[in-house]
């Protein structure tokens, strides 16, 4: 079986070739250099509970809690039992889960819940890490998620690389406005980490009021 990523190809036997070996960005950059400035963005007073239905390290969270905002609820679910042994030795207050995305927001949803969804981005970053999973197309994470939150009664944020490019323009191309993070330092191969960010705190796009 082949493998490839942005430092060479080869066997999947092959001796690992760069610091990362084969694992693309060194496993999974997500949210790590933008977290602090997505956390700007949230509505705080909606946050009870605060979910994750993609938890990964849950690296908002960790924001929050180190901002001292510690009086909500906080859920971290994911399908990935090593990020649910990481969240709960990381936070022991928090209710750590392991049930698919869907089942999480159906679970967690009410008038004051706020939603991080962050799906995986791209499929490579999932292949050579154990920490992580995935059960299906990034494309199709997507879709369900713009399906879903039609019909959430909390606030809610999906996010995703810059130029999403596995989920297909996803976001842009749908009906909610989306916000680009910058995280202002060099942080990938010399260059700002980003972010993009859609949710219905920034609103519908003029043509789809």
């Amino acid at each position: 079986m082949k493998w490839s990523n942005q430092f060479g190809s080869g066997d999947n036997n092959d001796k690992p070739k760069s610091y990362w070996g084969k694992k693309l960005l060194g496993g999974q950059a997500g949210l790590k250099f933008t977290a602090d400035k997505i956390v700007d963005t949230f509505p705080r007073e909606y946050f009870n509970p605060y979910v994750e239905p993609f938890a990964g390290k849950a690296r908002t969270a960790d924001i929050l809690r180190n901002r001292g905002i510690n009086n909500i609820k906080m859920v971290l679910n994911d399908i990935s039992p090593h990020s649910n042994k990481y969240c709960r030795e990381k936070f022991p207050d928090a209710i750590v889960e392991n049930m698919s995305f869907e089942d999480t927001m159906s679970k967690y949803d009410g008038e004051d819940t706020f939603f991080l969804l962050d799906p995986p981005w791209r499929k490579n970053i999932y292949t050579y890490n154990d920490f992580f999973r995935m059960d299906r197309k990034v494309i199709e994470y997507y879709q369900e998620l713009l399906d879903r939150v039609d019909n959430l009664k909390g606030d809610w944020m999906i996010t995703s690389n810059a130029d999403e490019h596995e989920c297909r323009k996803s976001l842009t191309k749908s009906k909610w406005n989306t916000v680009l993070i910058n995280s202002g330092g060099k942080h990938i191969f010399g260059k700002p980490a980003k972010t993009l960010l859609c949710s219905n705190i920034f609103g519908l796009k003029e043509e789809s009021k």
